[in-house]
């Protein structure tokens, strides 16, 4: 069985989805086999490898939560060339064929919507199916919406692992405290393996002294809680979602070579902490 690890944060515009398509770009180039699960109705994850139309009849994120049976829906991969992802060439095949393809995306739609008003039991019924997916492939990694409802809950009911992208002002300062205890409470009652890999200040603007203060003030008091990499505020990091490559992958100017080298060694040390090594 593979190990599912969840992105997961109650506000929005951290940078979830970016950290979390990094992270199953990186461990696809790693030689994993990667399924990344898109959780948000917003879609940002899915359309960063398929598009919406491309979807067709395959497993969905939206299913996860009432089927009994996983097999019976076919999937959608992405194919790559030696760790090297190339988006809309899409197919579909079932699971059991996981090992050939090696990358899946099961994508959100907007039936996600509707998450919320279900009944508790279908978060249960998700996280018996994450785990399930997790059999075909080394990794599943979950993009969460900024919510602190089923869509956070029902994932990290079933995780092996979560990590949280925090930005380093007030406002998202705040809530680590709640984040903490969210998570707290949910090893504590739902899921007893759950370990929090720490906190990813990203978006550091590197011109604010008072940025600087914040993101070295949650170092100094969070500790452990902190990964040691920063990821700093960058255009070649939001020009990656829209050319749908990975930064590494860019024109090699010198804020690019930085800011792939920032979020690579971050992905690498995720990886590490969950003692994922080259496959």
């Amino acid at each position: 069985m593979g190990k599912i690890v969840t992105c997961t944060v109650h506000k929005g515009g951290t940078g979830k989805t970016t950290l979390s398509v990094a992270l199953a770009c990186y461990a696809v180039k790693q030689g994993l086999s990667v399924a990344i699960v898109d959780l948000d109705s917003q879609c940002n994850a899915t359309k960063q490898f398929i598009a919406l139309d491309q979807v067709g009849e395959c497993l969905t994120a939206s299913d996860l939560f009432d089927m009994t049976d996983l097999q019976t829906k076919t999937v959608c991969f992405v194919p790559h060339k030696k760790g090297d992802i190339e988006p809309d060439n899409v197919l579909h095949d079932s699971l059991d064929n996981a090992v050939k393809h090696r990358f899946s995306v099961i994508p959100a739609n907007d039936e996600l919507l509707s998450v919320e008003r279900l009944p508790i039991e279908s978060a249960s019924i998700f996280s018996k199916n994450l785990r399930s997916l997790s059999e075909y492939f080394d990794l599943v990694v979950c993009d969460t919406p900024p919510t602190k409802g089923f869509g956070m809950l029902a994932p990290l009911m079933a995780s092996d692992y979560a990590f949280s992208p925090i930005n380093p002002d007030a406002f998202s300062s705040d809530g680590v405290a709640s984040l903490f205890e969210k998570i707290r409470a949910i090893k504590e009652e739902k899921n007893k393996k759950l370990e929090f890999l720490g906190l990813v200040i990203n978006r550091l603007n590197t011109h604010s002294p008072l940025q600087k203060q914040v993101a070295n003030y949650m170092k100094e008091q969070l500790g452990n809680n902190v990964i040691s990499q920063v990821i700093a505020e960058r255009s070649a990091i939001s020009n990656s979602a829209f050319s749908r490559r990975p930064v590494w992958y860019q024109t090699r100017s010198g804020s690019t070579r930085i800011a792939a080298k920032e979020i690579k060694n971050t992905m690498k040390i995720l990886l590490d902490k969950m003692e994922m090594n080259e496959a």
